[in-house]
This record gives structure tokens, sequence and C-alpha cells, in this order.
């Protein structure tokens, strides 16, 4: 986990890049209303693959920003005849963005900054921690979980 709640893996798969890319390819033709497996994406120009949870418990709509709870990155490479699935594991950045303000906004209350806030800096302290957890961990459980679905599917444990 990076200090953006990213979580890389790199996996050594022992098939061929063609076969991979196209097992990897038959994840995006998922039928929408099939819910079986909770997991949808799409194909980049580059070759990349970004994949995103189907439904989830809520929407972040926020102008600029992606709408969805969690993202998985994945770009193929091939080296030396062997194939490496490399995976970047993220939440929203609006979520990122709202754990972090929190702990900036407390941190400026303590050293005596006015934030417009009135509200005790104990109270605030408890209630900014009880919310920075619960966020924390929908963020890690949200991208940890997409990597998850992606590893069940592609037979990667």
């Amino acid at each position: 986990m990076t200090l953006f709640f990213s979580f890389k893996k790199t996996y050594l798969v022992q098939d061929s890049f063609e076969n991979v890319h196209a097992e990897i390819k038959s994840i995006l033709r998922l039928p929408w209303y099939d819910y079986s497996e909770n997991i949808s994406g799409k194909l980049y120009d580059d070759g990349s693959f970004q994949f995103w949870p189907k439904w989830t418990f809520a929407s972040l709509n926020v102008i600029g920003f992606p709408k969805r709870m969690a993202y998985l990155n994945c770009t193929l490479k091939e080296e030396d005849r062997k194939t490496y699935i490399q995976t970047i594991a993220r939440p929203n950045y609006t979520m990122v963005a709202a754990f972090y303000l929190m702990i900036i906004v407390l941190l400026a209350k303590l050293i005596g900054i006015n934030t417009y806030i009135d509200f005790p800096l104990a109270d605030m302290a408890l209630v900014f921690l009880i919310l920075g957890l619960v966020l924390a961990a929908l963020m890690v459980l949200g991208a940890v979980s997409l990597r998850n679905s992606f590893e069940g599917l592609m037979q990667l444990k």
C-alpha cells in the first residue's frame, strides 16, 4: 500500500501472451446483466485494461473525477517468452482526497489555524477518527476485493 492506497501486484502466467490477452478480453465480454461475476471493464488503445465492480453500494458523482468506487488497471508484458500481468488496484481519488482532507483539517485545528468548524478539538478528532477508519476500510476492501475477483476469473491464485 502506498500513500495513495494503491496496491501493485505482478503475476507470472504460464501461457502465451495472445492467450492471456484473449482471456482478459473475454472478461470484458461478460453481459451487463450477468451478475455472477462482479467485474466489468474496458480495453484501451495501448493494450492496457481497466476493470471496476459492476455493482456497488455507492457511486461518487464529482465533476471531473471517475464515478466508480475502485479500479484495477492491468497491463500485459512479454519478456523472454514469459507473460506477466501487472495490476494496480486503487480506490476512487475522491475517497482518497476526502481521507487526507480530514487529516489536514484536524492538523490545522490542532496547530491553531481557523478552520471555520466550530467544534471542540476532541469531538472533531473522535468523529474524524471514526470516519477515517471507515473510509480507509472501504478504500482498501474495495480495491482488494476487485483484485481478488480478477485473480479468480484469471485463475491466478
